[in-house]
C-alpha cells in the first residue's frame, strides 16, 4: 500500500495532468518543514526528466500551504 507522498510523486510523474495544487499541510508536520518538502520534491522530479515550469506558493493566516505548479513531462 502507498502512502499519499508516494501517490503524489506517481502522479506528478506519470499521470497526463500537467497543473497541481498540492495541498503542502497535508504532507509535513511542522509548517516549518515546508522548503525541504519543496526541495524534495523538485529533485525527484528533476531526475524522472519532469520540469516544473511554473510555480506558486500560496501561505494563508490559517497556516495552509497550497502549492500550485505547472509541470512539463
Amino acid at each position: 500500500m502507498r502512502d499519499a507522498f508516494s501517490e503524489l510523486i506517481y502522479d506528478l510523474i506519470f499521470s497526463d495532468k500537467t497543473e497541481y495544487s498540492i495541498m503542502v499541510h497535508n504532507y509535513i508536520d511542522r509548517l516549518s518543514q515546508y522548503n525541504s518538502f519543496l526541495e524534495r520534491i523538485r529533485d525527484i522530479l528533476k531526475k524522472s526528466q519532469v520540469f516544473i515550469i511554473r510555480e506558486y506558493l500560496d501561505l494563508d493566516k490559517s497556516e495552509k500551504i497550497i502549492w500550485t505548479i505547472k509541470v512539463k513531462k
